[in-house]
């Protein structure tokens, strides 16, 4: 609020700053003056100026300026260091997805292995089955002669049983 029975300059009034410091003082209309804003002798409380009235020195002005600088500058350091974070986690994470990938490598490696092994056995058994089947047919072969002979062998005494059947029944029995 402005003082208008002590106060010459109203709410209105521009404040800007020359080279030399000392605010220039303009109202609408008036011819700008320089030099430092009018001095009462005795400030009654009506007289105290508000901030409005106060005019802004070019030191005032850099003085804001380089606290609005800092404070940007502060919160660009903390949008960093939360950037930085995030960074930080998406390298843990790249890192365990990389102790993933190692593991799955080596789980790859252990099972072609293991399937390998798994084949090898295998190719071993089926040598084994066919070795086996040849020589069963050796012994098939072997065990058909024997039974084949056996049964002529067979043939051959049951021709001679009959043969002494019929020569048995022609003999007349002794006396005793």
């Amino acid at each position: 609020m402005t003082n208008t029975k002590s106060s010459h300059i109203d709410q209105e009034a521009v404040f800007s700053t020359q080279d030399s410091g000392a605010p220039i003082t303009s109202a609408p209309g008036a011819v700008p003056t320089v030099g430092p804003a009018p001095q009462t002798a005795r400030l009654l409380p009506s007289d105290i100026p508000v901030a409005v009235d106060v005019p802004a020195t070019c030191g005032m002005l850099w003085a804001v300026r380089d606290e609005v600088i800092a404070r940007m500058e502060s919160r660009f350091a903390q949008v960093d260091a939360r950037f930085a974070q995030v960074d930080a986690r998406f390298a843990q994470v790249d890192a365990r997805f990389a102790q993933v990938d190692a593991r799955f490598v080596q789980l790859e490696r252990s099972l072609t292995s293991q399937i390998q092994d798994v084949k090898a056995d295998v190719a071993r058994v089926i040598f084994l089955v066919e070795e086996q089947n040849a020589r069963n047919k050796v012994v098939l072969y072997a065990m058909m002669s024997v039974l084949n002979r056996q049964d002529h062998c067979e043939k051959r005494l049951d021709a001679v049983e009959a043969t002494v059947r019929d020569l048995a029944k022609h003999v007349p029995p002794k006396a005793a």
